[in-house]
């Protein structure tokens, strides 16, 4: 069990989990893309359950994805604060071709150092 929480995308998973509603802060290019991984996993073994499980499976792919939204929005937003943007520009996702400059800003590498939105994530100060 010890060594399933030491892989990556779970250890990237419990840190986005664990600040949900930190919106201030950075998120490396390694945590979001690990976190990512790990949602998608998340996402195909619940809708697995769902189509086996029928309308109770309908409500347990619901909780799962209301679970999931605010680490998820936070994560992002974080994501375009180490490359040193507004939260903001995520909304660009909602005009459909705007996907794809968010993609390769969440692709982008980091800052280097400190920017306006804190501390380097992949410093020993980052959280």
């Amino acid at each position: 069990m010890e060594n399933i929480v030491k892989a990556p995308f779970v250890k990237a998973f419990l840190k986005a989990m664990l600040n949900y509603v930190n919106f201030k802060e950075r998120s490396s290019r390694e945590d979001f893309w690990w976190y990512i991984l790990a949602t998608v996993i998340i996402g195909v073994i619940a809708g697995f359950f769902a189509r086996l499980l029928g309308n109770l499976g309908s409500a347990l792919l619901t909780v799962v994805n209301l679970l999931l939204l605010l680490p998820s929005v936070s994560i992002m937003w974080r994501r375009m604060h180490d490359i040193g943007k507004s939260g903001l520009w995520n909304l660009l996702i909602f005009t459909g071709i705007g996907v794809i400059p968010v993609i390769i800003w969440w692709a982008k590498p980091g800052d280097e150092g400190d920017n306006f939105y804190g501390f380097d994530p992949k410093s020993n100060f980052g959280y």
